[in-house]
């Protein structure tokens, strides 16, 4: 249903002075709409990179692209370690830059879901018996004005959520990071493993074939002997071929492209200790800091006020003041 007030030049001052506030407020409101110095990244980097102990940075020009290249290529000389990886995954991580690109389009929607709708302006020119007439006319949609802290209020909490979702994003990769670290080295220990239960399956069929020779080995002892030969050979391709693909992951993990790609990986890792570490509430901690509970949370929230909106205008949808002059 819409319902419209017109204002001439006709009505009382009291009506185009109506007019007149309605555009100073707009005014004055548009004013304060303003983008945060640091678009939501400070949220991330106590958040998240408090949590990681990590350097968490969004690229925003070329020369900060270039520093970034020039710090990963220098976590790169020397042997990887997991959490070097983890640190190059942050700072090199296309998706997780796409995902820092996503909070700043949300910052934006916030600002323009704080501004005012602005006001109209139109002139029309009339011809009639040989006199030309102007009209001036000023459109404001008072719904507009009146709903407008509603939908700051869920723009806002649309980009709070958005920053929880980067930060669940820089963790995502750093933990993505760190797994495919452990799998390629894993990967890799199980190829050295092979390689040598293949030297010792070979001189032990060398050693049954010539014993076989003189006479001292049965053919069906022999046959064994070459049989585990063949199957230690058939586990080292397939250990081979996973090891190219746990490592495949992990460049990608990285965001490594081309001589990046010839990264150093140690044989194995440091022995586990020998008593598990104890968290005390370690479930109820989890609980709290869950950050995609977090956003589930906010969606509620988000949603409880987007219903408050819609209660508040489904019998008015058009609500707009008209000031004209000739």
């Amino acid at each position: 249903m819409a319902n419209r007030n017109d204002v001439t030049d006709e009505l009382p001052s009291r009506g185009r002075s109506g007019v007149l506030a309605a555009i100073a407020v707009s005014l004055t409101l548009s004013a304060c709409a303003n983008f945060s110095p640091d678009g939501g990244m400070n949220f991330v980097k106590s958040e998240a990179g408090g949590e990681l102990n990590k350097d968490v940075v969004k690229i925003r020009s070329e020369d900060e692209a270039a520093a970034t290249k020039a710090r990963v290529r220098g976590l790169l000389k020397s042997q990887l370690a997991v959490e070097t990886a983890v640190q190059i995954a942050l700072l090199n991580n296309r998706g997780l830059q796409a995902a820092y690109s996503e909070l700043g389009i949300s910052e934006a929607q916030m600002v323009e879901a704080s501004l005012p709708p602005s006001p109209t302006l139109s002139l029309t020119r009339f011809v009639a018996t040989g006199e030309l007439e102007i009209e001036r006319q000023i459109l404001q949609s008072v719904l507009g004005l009146l709903t407008l802290p509603r939908r700051r209020d869920i723009a806002e909490a649309k980009f709070q959520q958005a920053k929880f979702r980067a930060v669940e994003a820089t963790l995502k990769t750093a933990a993505e990071a760190r797994r495919a670290y452990y799998r390629s080295v894993a990967a890799n220990r199980s190829v050295t493993f092979l390689e040598e239960a293949r030297t010792t399956a070979e001189a032990l069929s060398d050693l049954a074939k010539k014993l076989g020779e003189t006479g001292a080995l049965a053919k069906l002892d022999q046959a064994r002997e070459h049989a585990f030969t063949a199957e230690v050979n058939g586990q080292l391709a397939q250990a081979r071929l996973k090891s190219r693909i746990e490592r495949e992951k992990l460049i990608r993990a990285l965001g490594l492209w081309g001589s990046e790609t010839a990264l150093k990986l140690p044989a194995t890792w440091k022995p586990l200790p020998k008593s598990p570490q104890t968290i005390k509430d370690v479930e109820t901690e989890a609980v709290k800091r869950r950050v995609d509970l977090e956003i589930a949370r906010q969606d509620l929230e988000i949603l409880a006020k987007q219903l408050g909106l819609t209660k508040a205008t489904r019998y008015i949808d058009v609500l707009e003041v008209r000031g004209i002059s000739r």
